[in-house]
């Protein structure tokens, strides 16, 4: 079970760390970067509070998210913000 619960904390983790540096976009002036937060903060208000719940429920939104992040105006928001890595790590640390 420490297995799951550890996995778990490396997913919240990688969840937690992409939000937080969306997050911290949202006073940038710069017009391509105010864009891509603007298009990700949205998409991310949306999936508010995974980490807190149950894991099979965090399982599927992560899934959900994810595939809504290889949209191509999403991945041109990612990569304007140098964020695509960390997606990367959310991805690894889903599967």
């Amino acid at each position: 079970m420490a297995s799951l619960e550890t996995s778990d904390r490396k997913r919240d983790d990688a969840l937690s760390t992409l939000t937080g540096l969306v997050k911290a976009f949202s006073r940038v002036k710069e017009v391509s970067s105010k864009e891509a937060y603007d298009k990700l903060s949205k998409l991310f208000k949306n999936y508010a509070g995974l980490t807190s719940i149950s894991c099979e429920k965090e399982t599927e939104a992560i899934n959900h998210l994810l595939k809504e992040l290889k949209d191509t105006d999403y991945q041109t928001a990612l990569a304007t913000l140098n964020l695509t890595t960390h997606v990367e790590t959310l991805t690894k640390a889903q599967a």
